[in-house]
């Protein structure tokens, strides 16, 4: 019986492989890579600019909350012979508290950079998400994919450098970055 049914599944695989063969020729597919795109576009670099500024004055925040820890370890570890137990437990514990807020800023830090990464670059993405829909629409294109995960596409079906004509940005001759 389950050889019967093995046949049947295979028989019915082999009849429908050509129609879904003809289904799918009349499609047209492209792939496009949202992150060259990006690369290309003007405001690039100002985006680039604002997230080092901003990573640089989260920088200069940690590096003074370093530094009043360390002055306060410092004196701490100096003054450690003549401190009374009571004035050692209470330094102490500042110090536990200092170093907690250290590493709470710095997971602050992170979580502030990731967002304001993304707050500057969806307007971007967008753009281009709008790009594409359009070129697709004009092109005639069922679907277009994103190129990171194709592992191979047809140069001809590459739709960057509509995209980027969409945009009203020329991308440069001999570049690699168009996959």
């Amino acid at each position: 019986m389950k050889k019967l049914f093995g046949v049947f599944v295979v028989l019915v695989m082999v009849v429908q492989l050509p129609v879904l063969a003809q289904a799918t020729s009349g499609l047209k597919i492209g792939y496009a890579n949202p992150q060259a795109i990006l690369s290309y576009l003007p405001e690039t670099k100002q985006i680039q600019s604002e997230m080092e500024s901003f990573t640089k004055q989260l920088q200069s925040q940690y590096q003074t909350k370093v530094e009043e820890y360390q002055t306060k370890l410092d004196d701490f570890q100096n003054q450690m012979d003549v401190l009374t137990d009571v004035v050692k437990e209470d330094k102490q514990k500042e110090l536990v508290n200092l170093q907690t807020s250290l590493q709470s800023f710095q997971q602050e830090a992170q979580t502030a950079l990731q967002k304001k990464e993304q707050e500057l670059l969806q307007p971007a993405f967008s753009k281009i998400e709008k790009a594409i829909k359009e070129v697709a629409e004009e092109n005639g294109y069922a679907m277009i994919l994103n190129s990171d995960p194709v592992l191979y596409g047809s140069p001809a079906d590459n739709v960057n450098e509509l995209v980027l004509a969409k945009l009203g940005v020329d991308m440069p001759e001999n570049t690699s970055e168009n996959n």
